[in-house]
């Protein structure tokens, strides 16, 4: 399918400019598809709204050390839920190491 509306064509727009097609049905056919329209901003209220507006507070300060140690924690969660709850259906959760040892002994590649 060809492009609608050309790249080059909204390359061009301005501030508050659009275009756009509609899709009809075969049941409904429409005469006019595209558009081509602006929005009509009030720059004065808008200017006024803006001066209303807060900074959002800085609640707590996160580094990349704690959201690593969250993520491990997540996975450590995770895994002692699988073993409880397998362990009631007698079902044996093997950690990444014991799967890497397993696979090493019995020749097998280890992807994890």
């Amino acid at each position: 399918m060809d492009y609608a509306i050309l790249a080059s064509k909204i390359a061009t727009l301005s501030f508050g400019e659009f275009v756009g097609v509609v899709a009809d049905t075969p049941e409904q056919k429409m005469k006019l598809k595209m558009f081509h329209c602006e929005i009509q901003n009030d720059h004065g209220a808008m200017g006024r709204g803006d001066a209303l507006f807060k900074e959002i507070p800085l609640v707590k300060v996160v580094t990349a050390e704690m959201v690593e140690e969250n993520y491990k924690q997540i996975k450590r969660d995770i895994f002692e839920l699988l073993r409880q709850e397998c362990g009631k259906q007698k079902v044996k959760v093997m950690s990444k190491e014991a799967v890497k040892k397993r696979r090493s002994r019995k020749g097998q590649s280890v992807p994890l």
